[in-house]
């Protein structure tokens, strides 16, 4: 099948002239890494910059929720509102109130060294290579008829 670009031609929602590097307006605590957005699932890499703290220093991370009360800044809370406000704009975009988008949890890795971060922003640039593959993906015609 040939390609039309002019019928695939895609329209950018972003918005002209905003400097998308800079820190976010909402959380201005998690500065955004690699990242990507696949047909079935997102990668992404977050640091949680907690204020003034010092190497060395003994420390938790802000991961959970206690008593089903959010903790604020936690990762728990951030990736909360994270899917929030894209379910909310993808239901708009498809006229689709109230319909879920995500699943129910996520995967949390805490990623230790540099050795670690490059492997694992490489698997994430790397990851729509695997889309052909993927188990999850309706024109995968090599998965088993089970």
């Amino acid at each position: 099948m040939r390609h039309n670009s002019e019928r695939h031609r895609r329209r950018t929602v972003r918005l002209k002239g905003y400097d998308y590097s800079g820190p976010g307006d909402i959380r201005s605590n998690v500065e955004p890494d690699e990242f990507i957005v696949m047909p079935n699932h997102f990668h992404g890499i977050i640091t949680i910059k907690a204020g003034n703290i010092r190497r060395g220093m003994a420390r938790h991370a802000p991961t959970g929720r206690e008593f089903a009360k959010p903790v604020a800044n936690s990762l728990s809370t951030i990736i909360g509102a994270f899917k929030s406000a894209v379910t909310k704009s993808i239901n708009i975009l498809r006229n689709t109130p109230g319909m879920p988008v995500w699943q129910r949890n996520y995967f949390e890795h805490v990623i230790r060294n540099e050795k670690e971060l490059s492997r694992i922003r490489e698997y994430i640039r790397l990851n729509p290579l695997q889309w052909d593959i993927d188990i999850e993906n309706p024109e995968n015609i090599k998965k088993d008829d089970k």
